[in-house]
């Protein structure tokens, strides 16, 4: 598609679309051939006009963490997959590019990323996330090794309130695999790029039925969300505060979490800079 101006009658051709966009368009596709095949033809169509639905309110809302959203549904899960998976991969890619490009301009040889660069010399790291539903933030991460040529195998785990989210995370590394039916098939550059990602994985993300709103469960010594946050690397918060910031019980569970990283382990912290909470 190219637009054309009216004033100067000058074909303007459409930005190229970033790859991981791309590719949740074709997860998207997927996902509603393979709805359509279990349910039939007249629950897809109730797919879609909920899947609107659910893209117009995630759309209007001002604030991710303001909505009181339930994602057990098939529609919300495909509408936030639409509308915020890829942003939020590039966010935690940016984040880490410009912190990590920052600290190797630094005269001090001692920096946030030390630990870090030890493991992925080690030639393992481990990331944990808090609320990722789909784990866009782990895609992130796989982006800003890629990016910078870092070889390490990374091992993934999830606390999210909901365990629905575990199936389509699935399918979206399913995807990132690129296995086609056509043994003459040629990958496209977007599906290079998945698969380069989707090769750094050490299996796939595990993930616990948990909340930062029940830190007791949460945080039992000896647990296994415990063990792993005390393994990780990298500790995303993607949006996760701002929706459970109206929680009592929101102060002790981020002072639990901070007490249960291990010394060196980068925090990453993605949420609204304004909002009621």
């Amino acid at each position: 598609m190219a637009v054309v101006s009216e004033d100067k009658e000058k074909t303007v051709p459409d930005q190229p679309r970033p790859a991981v966009y791309r590719f949740v368009q074709e997860v998207l596709d997927t996902l509603f051939v393979k709805h359509k095949s279990k349910k039939g033809d007249n629950d897809d169509g109730d797919l879609t006009e909920n899947f609107n639905k659910q893209c117009n309110e995630l759309n209007s809302a001002k604030y991710l963490g303001t909505m009181e959203h339930s994602y057990e549904e098939t529609a919300p899960r495909l509408a936030y997959l639409l509308l915020h998976f890829t942003q939020h991969t590039y966010l935690v890619n940016s984040i880490l590019s410009d912190a990590y490009a920052a600290c190797t301009n630094l005269q001090s040889r001692t920096t946030i990323f030390n630990e870090l660069m030890r493991s992925i010399d080690w030639g393992r790291i481990s990331i944990f996330s808090f609320g990722g539903g789909p784990a866009a933030d782990v895609v992130g991460v796989l982006m800003w090794l890629h990016r910078f040529g870092f070889q390490t195998k990374v091992q993934a785990a999830m606390a999210d309130t909901c365990k629905q989210w575990e199936a389509t995370t699935n399918s979206v590394f399913k995807m990132m695999q690129f296995e086609s039916e056509d043994d003459n098939a040629k990958p496209t550059p977007q599906q290079k790029y998945t698969h380069n990602l989707w090769k750094r994985m050490d299996g796939g993300v595990k993930y616990f039925n948990s909340s930062l709103k029940s830190p007791t469960a949460l945080f039992k010594s000896g647990s296994k969300e415990m063990v792993a946050i005390g393994q990780a690397d990298i500790i995303t918060l993607p949006f996760a505060l701002s929706s459970v910031a109206d929680a009592p019980e929101t102060s002790n569970a981020l002072q639990g979490m901070l007490n249960a990283i291990k010394p060196g382990a980068l925090l990453v912290y993605l949420d609204h800079t304004e909002g009621g909470q």
